[in-house]
């Protein structure tokens, strides 16, 4: 089987006739043959590396972007804030180690929807329902104003398995003189807008039997 040998370059047309008469022995041909390898080599990864150096300041890769940039430098930045809030209707008065209180349940969600914590100042309210029902404003019983800045604060109230604060308020005295309340609660973040909500909780059933 033959096989085709490279040229050789010692005899190359360019260069040949030119540094023969300086070649006084085979061995001056080798070393003039790799001095001119090693500077070709030489001359190409400087171009390869000017090419590469040129397509990444200066170039663009073609193709669409998913979406538009966004970032601190474009303004666009989505913060998860407060925004709404959500009163549990599973909040209750207990009577626990003969004492009576209130386990009011309030979640806090941000724009989309979803649970968050929040810093800023709670107020609950009691109330009893008006002639006109639950939504007007009857005789009110209770206030509770909770604060909500530090990181105690938020280990104190908040309930990692129901993903919002529960706050066990102590009463005087279960409410008596109706079968209904009026659970209000309202909360004012550090930066925005207050928002507020109720809900009606039953005190019949949560009144402890009489002995």
């Amino acid at each position: 089987m033959r096989t085709r040998s490279r040229p050789d370059k010692l005899r190359h047309p360019m260069w040949y006739g030119r540094w023969s008469a300086a070649l006084k022995s085979p061995g001056d041909g080798l070393i003039l043959a790799a001095m001119f390898q090693r500077k070709l080599c030489v001359r190409r990864t400087a171009a390869l590396v000017l090419c590469v150096a040129g397509c990444w300041g200066g170039c663009d890769w073609k193709g669409r972007r998913a979406t538009p940039p966004t970032g601190p430098e474009t303004g666009v930045v989505w913060q998860f804030v407060p925004k709404s809030l959500r009163v549990y209707a599973s909040s209750r008065f207990v009577h626990r180690d003969g004492q009576d209180y209130l386990d009011a349940r309030v979640e806090v969600l941000d724009e989309m929807g979803d649970s968050t914590k929040a810093v800023g100042r709670f107020r609950i309210d009691l109330s009893q329902p008006g002639r006109g029902g639950a939504d007007s404003g009857g005789q009110r019983l209770y206030t509770w104003p909770v604060s909500m800045y530090t990181l105690r604060d938020q280990r104190r109230y908040y309930d990692s398995v129901m993903r919002g604060y529960l706050f066990k308020l102590q009463l005087d005295r279960m409410p008596t003189h109706r079968d209904r309340a009026i659970l209000e609660v309202s909360f004012e973040p550090h930066q925005g807008p207050r928002m507020t909500e109720k809900v009606v909780i039953d005190v019949s059933s949560s009144r402890p039997p009489t002995p």
